[in-house]
Parts: C-alpha cells; sequence; structure tokens
C-alpha cells in the first residue's frame, strides 16, 4: 500500500482510472453510477481542510482509502 497527500499524484491515479472527483470527497469511477462531478480545486480543498490522505495500490484496480493523515 502507497500512501501520500500529493496533488498531482492523487489525480494521476484517477485519471488512470477514468475516475472523476466527487464530493466526500470521494471518486467516481466509469462502472458505477454517474454523480455530479467536482472541479480539482474544490476537491483538493475539501481532502486539505479535512487533513486527508490518499491510501492506494498501484496495481490496475481501483482500491483506494481516504484517510486522517499519519505522522509518522
Amino acid at each position: 500500500m502507497q500512501r501520500t497527500t500529493d496533488h498531482l499524484q492523487i489525480r494521476l491515479w484517477a485519471e488512470q482510472r477514468d475516475a472523476v472527483p466527487t464530493s466526500g470527497p470521494a471518486f467516481d469511477f466509469p462502472a458505477y453510477d454517474d454523480v455530479d462531478p467536482l472541479s480539482w480545486d474544490r476537491w483538493f480543498e475539501e481532502f486539505d481542510r479535512r487533513g486527508l490522505e490518499f491510501v492506494y495500490r498501484e496495481d490496475p484496480g481501483n482500491f483506494y482509502e481516504l484517510r486522517p493523515r499519519s505522522h509518522s
């Protein structure tokens, strides 16, 4: 498992999977119901405001978690 707070790395991960940012913050993937997407700026504002980190796998799957940033 990888983790990051880097906006570009998160955006690239999502775009490689055709995911779009949504409120929550969360992502909408093509195989799921359509929801109203957010702009990346608004999504990252919420991500940073909540003090989250992005936890993910490098494999081609869609697994990710957003959780409070660790301080280790």
